[in-house]
């Protein structure tokens, strides 16, 4: 019995630790993709965060409605791109059966960060299938090296002063 406290404790302490590191914001909405008028389908394409985390992962949820008399499937294809260094790439059918509505929970991998200090970032979600005129989305930036850098070099000149 004393194990299994001991376990507890050690999960609620990661738990805390995680909460602690992820930021505890309301999220937005991305530009849904075009969908062509009439053709029963609706999209919604939603961030759990304002900005792109600076490692890790971002989850994205995207709700479809299928209104039509068959099963629809559509491509789900993201690229994170780190400073135009780095590309981290992911993708996933999303199948949504006829006549219903179905939310995917994606947590979409970033490519990683080996700097100190925070470098531009972006996500770019195209998604392609059925009544989808334009698949690309709004997707997400944030960062800059050069604001970045330029910011902590004057703070650094004026303490030299």
């Amino acid at each position: 019995m004393k194990k299994a406290g001991g376990m507890l404790y050690a999960l609620l302490g990661l738990l805390a630790l995680l909460a602690g590191t992820s930021p505890a914001r309301a999220g937005r909405e991305l530009t849904s993709p075009e969908i062509a008028p009439g053709s029963g389908i609706e999209m919604k394409i939603t961030s759990a965060y304002e900005e792109i985390p600076s490692f890790g992962y971002v989850p994205i949820r995207v709700a479809i409605k299928n209104r039509t008399s068959a099963a629809r499937t559509w491509q789900f294809e993201s690229a994170n791109v780190q400073a135009s260094i780095r590309t981290t790439n992911f993708s996933a059918s999303l199948r949504v059966e006829p006549e219903t509505e179905k939310i995917f929970d994606l947590l979409v991998p970033l490519a990683p960060q080996f700097d100190t200090y925070r470098r531009y970032s972006n996500l770019t979600i195209v998604i392609n299938g059925y009544g989808v005129i334009s698949g690309r989305t709004g997707g997400m930036s944030t960062g800059s090296r050069g604001e970045e850098h330029q910011r902590r070099s004057s703070a650094w000149a004026r303490r030299c002063r």
